[in-house]
Formats: C-alpha cells, structure tokens, sequence
C-alpha cells in the first residue's frame, strides 16, 4: 500500500505522491512544526497530509492571512480529502451567532486569523478538541498578530495540541523568527529549497538573469537637477542635526531620511522646541526630493509626472521649498525629452515572449506604474495586458475588489490575455496561473519578496525565465544586492533555529550532504 492510500483519506487522484512532500510529512508527524519551503513547491499538499493525518483525532482548524488564500485552502483541500467536511469560515459567509453553530461541528475548518481571534476571545470559538492548527505564512506570528493570540489560547485550550506554520519567507532576522517559534512552540524544522536532492527531480529549470540598462542624458540633467536641490536641503538640515551631515545625494537612502523623520517627531511628542517644526519640514523636504529622485531612475519619467503633479497640488511648505527652486521650472521641462528605457526594454522583453504564444506576469512597486505599462503594452503588436492590484483605494482611485481579481485571473488562466501586471499583490499566496516568464520592472530590497516573484514561474518541472531590469547607478542596483544578500542569510538563520531547538538533529531527509548546505550554515 503507497503512502497515501495509508493515510486513507486523501483522494489520490487529486495529488502526487512527491518524495520531499512525504518526507516532510515525516519529519512533522507528532510535533509542532515549522515547514520552510519556496514558493510553488506544495505547502498546502503537505498540510493537507497532516491535516488527513489528525483529523480522525479531532476537528483541524487552518487560518490564512486574507479571504482569497483562505477560499483557495478551502476549494484544494475539499477536493485533496475524501469524506471529509471542509468549511470556510467568514464574516461574509455567517454572522457572530451563526459561526458559533459552526464552529460546533466536526472536521476542517479554514478562516483568516483576524475571525478566529475574534471568535475565540469572545467565546464563540472553543480549540479544546481540535488536533491540529495550521498557520499559513506562519512569519507573521510575531506582536499581537492574532496568529500570536490564538496559538496561546490554543496551548491553553485544547487536551492534544499540535500546530503546523508553513513558509516560503521566514524572514532575515532571527530575533523574529525565534519569536514565531516561541509562539507556535515549534519543536521541528523542516527546511527545503533547490539544493535538497529529494526536491531536485521536481524542479523545473530556471534561468534568472538581470538586464542592466543606462541612463539615457537626458535623464542624466534631471537627476543632476534634483540633486543640486538635495544638497542644499541636506545642508541646511544638518544645521539641526548631525545624522545627515555625511549624507551625499547621489546615494542618500530614504531609509535613513525616516529614521530622522521619525527622531524628530519624537522629540515633538516630547515637547520639543520650535526649531524641531523647522527640521521636520526641511526632512520631509529631503524625502519628497529624494523620492523623485528614485521615482525617475527606476520607475521611468511617467512616474516623476505624476508625482510632480501631486507636488503642485500639496499646500505643505516641504512641497512649497521645492516648488521655489530655481532648478523645479527646469526639470518640468527636461523631463519632456527623458526617454524610459525601462518600458522599451519591456516591450521588447514581451514581445518576444507573446510572438512564442507564452504568457508573462511583471511586477511593478507602484499602480502607477502598472497602469502605465498596461496601456504602453497594450498600444504593441499582440501584446494583451490587463493590470492586478489591491483592493485599497490609493490617491483617489479604487483598488480591485475580489471579484474582479478572481475574474482577471480566470481570464490570464484561460489564455483571454497574455501578460499580467502587478503590484505586489500577486506575491504572495495566491493562486497565479503559471507563466513561463517573470519579469521585475525594479528590483525589490526584501529576500522574500524575490522568493515569492520568482515563484511564480518553473513550476511542476517546467522552464521558467526569470528577468530583472536594474538601472544602473540607482537605487536598483543596491536594491538587487540587499535581496541577494538577505535570501542567503534568511536560509542561514532558519538552520540556526532548526539547529538551537534540536542541536543533535539528524539533517532533513534529503538533504544529507553537508557540502549542499555550506553556503547557509
């Protein structure tokens, strides 16, 4: 008898029978578990063999972070489980009353965290007889998350406790990871990734590659324009404190300009002096400049358009400073002659991927640029673009509502158009049609924000090509390093976590040999 036919329940034509899958499975059996995994390789089919694994004990509850992940869970598990009831839980479906009926009943139960905790903390939900609690994207149990708060009740509740969180993005600070450890009482940690050989075999190949782009001149006289301005607001807030003194134009980091932002406002909440309104105002003039600056380089001219026109229109005196500038008539002018190398690298990129009757998802930081690479693509020869975004509604304009994102990706699904592109929506969790291309129009900084892009191509044993658009001598390029960098060491501290719960571990299954595993541990 195969594996899953032992664990009787599961509908076998509904899943494969996956080496690493299983020997995950393994490794989780009968303790509390923390499953590190990219994205596209099955989390959900190895919480499914758990969950086929302990309902017979009691009811499993599954909590995701929002209602689409959650209606995904629920839609692949009640097809994976024979004979099991499978229900979604939320706000939208029952009422407070009509969940505590609910919640009475037996076998898996899936809602997002926020619903349980509400339910929980208001008696309507009581964890005593469930036999397995599921954390999808189990980073986030950290604070007063509400991961946090129903993994307490649940160790205080239930006669037989054991919890699962699965992740593709553990994150790059092991302080906060041993906080979701601490919280979910994770004994085990079972860690795959393209370099374990049970996981090999499965993998498609993927070729990743940059594709490094010059600044045409006339974006050079922009950018050299907004820096003269940066300089001088620099200086004149370094006679306030000495954290920017050192700070240089052509490398100032948005980042450090918040941080004394936020140390000024501090000082405000303090009762602080009347110069500290001064230097709040010169900072926020430092930032908006700084961001135009960054909004130029690696999001195209477009993008510094639309911006400036919310300069126009901002009453504050930080915009006010930046209007006065002799170089802001300048800049409205050149700006018209800035050709964005970006796009016509992008089109040229998808182009070709459409002429092959392949499909491309691209990942875009702001909706403004997603629109403007919707409507730019759409103006080339066979290219059929349709943008994917949030349901918040950002500077006047409406998000998404779910509906439609279900219908937009029904339609990419069904082949109705050929390139989708998002903001960072589509990242995370959920369930995007394969493509054979990935294409970041910008880097991004965080390692599990690659992890996931990438994610979305070479999946079942497929070819997947995955493109990166870096600007040269722009914050595109420090962007790509840091994300290279952090995937490196949030591998790393997961095998420290793994190692600090269970120093004599055996190595996961799969992953025997030392020399696979040297460039994280």
């Amino acid at each position: 008898m195969g594996f899953l036919e032992q664990l009787g329940c599961v509908d076998v034509g509904v899943v494969e029978e996956r080496e690493y899958q299983v020997n995950v499975f393994n490794e989780c059996c009968g303790c509390n578990s923390l499953v590190v995994l990219p994205t596209g390789l099955g989390k959900t089919v190895i919480a499914g063999f758990l969950v086929a694994d302990r309902v017979s004990m009691g009811s499993v509850l599954l909590m995701s972070p929002t209602k689409p992940l959650c209606e995904q869970h629920h839609d692949f598990l009640d097809e994976m489980l024979d004979g099991v009831e499978v229900c979604l839980v939320t706000g939208g479906l029952y009422g407070p009353e009509d969940r505590a009926e609910v919640w009475r009943g037996d076998g898996v139960f899936i809602a997002t965290p926020q619903t349980v905790r509400n339910d929980v903390e208001a008696g309507r939900l009581d964890l005593t007889g469930y036999s397995l609690v599921v954390f999808d994207e189990a980073h986030r149990a950290v604070g007063d998350y509400a991961y946090s708060v129903v993994a307490d009740q649940y160790f205080r509740q239930a006669k037989d406790p054991q919890t699962l969180g699965l992740t593709a993005s553990p994150g790059s600070d092991i302080d906060r990871l041993r906080e979701v450890s601490d919280n979910l009482r994770i004994e085990n940690v079972s860690i795959r990734g393209d370099w374990s050989s049970d996981v090999q075999p499965y993998l498609g190949e993927m070729d990743i590659s940059w594709v490094e782009l010059e600044k045409p001149l006339e974006m050079l006289v922009v950018e050299d324009a907004l820096e003269e301005i940066l300089k001088d607001f620099l200086d004149r807030l370094g006679q306030y404190t000495k954290q920017v003194r050192n700070m240089k134009p052509d490398n100032i980091s948005k980042k450090a300009l918040i941080e004394v932002q936020n140390r000024f406002r501090s000082q405000l909440n303090q009762g602080g002096s009347g110069y500290v309104y001064q230097a709040l105002s010169y900072t926020a003039s430092c930032i908006k400049t700084a961001h135009m600056k960054d909004l130029l380089t690696s999001q195209g001219p477009e993008s510094l358009q639309r911006y400036i026109e919310q300069i126009e229109e901002d009453d504050s005196k930080a915009a006010e400073r930046i209007r006065r500038r002799q170089e802001y008539p300048r800049i409205k002018k050149a700006l018209k002659n800035v050709d964005n190398h970006k796009l016509d690298k992008t089109k040229e990129i998808i182009q070709k991927q459409v002429k092959n009757n392949e499909r491309a998802i691209i990942f875009a930081e702001y909706r403004h640029t997603v629109e403007t690479l919707v409507k730019q693509l759409n103006k080339t020869n066979k290219i059929k673009a349709r943008k994917f975004i949030g349901q918040a509604k950002s500077h006047g304009k409406n998000g998404m509502t779910q509906k439609q994102q279900k219908k937009t990706l029904n339609k990419f699904r069904q082949g109705k158009f050929n390139t989708l592109v998002s903001t960072r929506i589509g990242e995370e969790g959920i369930d995007i049609p394969q493509t054979s291309l990935v294409l970041f129009y910008e880097p991004v900084p965080s390692a599990i924000r690659l992890i996931q892009r990438k994610g979305r191509t070479a999946r079942d044993g497929s070819f997947g090509k995955v493109i990166i658009l870096i600007m040269k001598n722009s914050q595109d390029e420090a962007y790509y390093w840091k994300s290279q960098k952090d995937q490196k060491k949030m591998y790393k501290i997961a095998y420290k976590l793994k190692n600090e719960l269970n120093p004599k571990t055996k190595p996961d299954q799969g992953q025997e040999k030392q020399s696979q595993l040297d460039r994280f541990t």
